[in-house]
């Protein structure tokens, strides 16, 4: 892969390498990933966003720190989000867990419905911070 693939990848997993560099960035991103959610407050049955969840692998660390959280994630990648529901199925299927497709310029909630919201290493392929978060 060529610089630009390589860029292309990062910002939005597609295509054949998609589940590979998921599972890279995730791997690259660990420390950071688990240092944040280690920050997060979560109180009972708080709702929280993540934006850019990537492959996902972190989630059951979410819950391994409050079982009775709602966690929320979108990501611009549709194989993301499938590989995601896949890992995620039990959770989904107790509804503590909602995975979105987004466009990245929109959020797909109503407005003041999380109380904690983070990403790891995404904000720099947004095209709009003011705009998305807004």
């Amino acid at each position: 892969m060529n610089d630009k693939e390589i860029a292309s990848q990062l910002r939005k997993p597609h295509g054949g390498p998609a589940v590979k560099m998921g599972e890279e960035m995730s791997w690259k991103n660990r420390g950071m990933i688990s240092d944040t959610i280690e920050l997060l407050i979560m109180k009972d049955a708080a709702n929280i966003l993540e934006i850019g969840f990537g492959s996902g692998t972190h989630i059951d660390q979410i819950f391994g720190k409050n079982t009775t959280v709602n966690y929320s994630g979108i990501d611009i990648s549709g194989t993301m989000v499938e590989e995601t529901e896949e890992r995620c199925r039990g959770h989904i299927r107790t509804g503590r867990v909602t995975l979105k497709l987004t466009d990245g310029k929109t959020i797909p909630f109503e407005k003041s419905v999380f109380s904690s919201v983070f990403s790891v290493n995404t904000l720099y392929f947004w095209d709009d911070v003011p705009g998305y978060l807004g």
